[in-house]
């Protein structure tokens, strides 16, 4: 079956991120705790809605870097 964005978006998927997948499995196969997070920065099915620099990235960018702080922060506190 062939993988196509469209593919992914009706069986479920809300976002396509390819560069994670690897540290993830590395992760699995070493036994070390793994964790992503992400900024969507468009929608491929609306014509003209990428904007890597815009506002609603910029906002996105800062509210994931908060969560990765918080769960980094919280993950030292429980190996304590």
């Amino acid at each position: 079956m062939p993988l196509t964005l469209k593919t992914n978006a009706e069986t479920g998927a809300i976002m396509v991120e390819m560069e994670v997948a690897a540290l993830l499995i590395i992760g699995i196969m070493r036994g070390i705790r793994t964790a992503a997070i992400a900024t969507a920065d468009g929608n491929v099915f609306n014509e003209g809605d990428y904007d890597p620099h815009g506002k609603i990235v910029a906002e996105g960018k800062i509210q994931m870097l908060k969560c990765g702080l918080n769960v980094a922060k919280q993950a030292a506190l429980e190996d304590l």
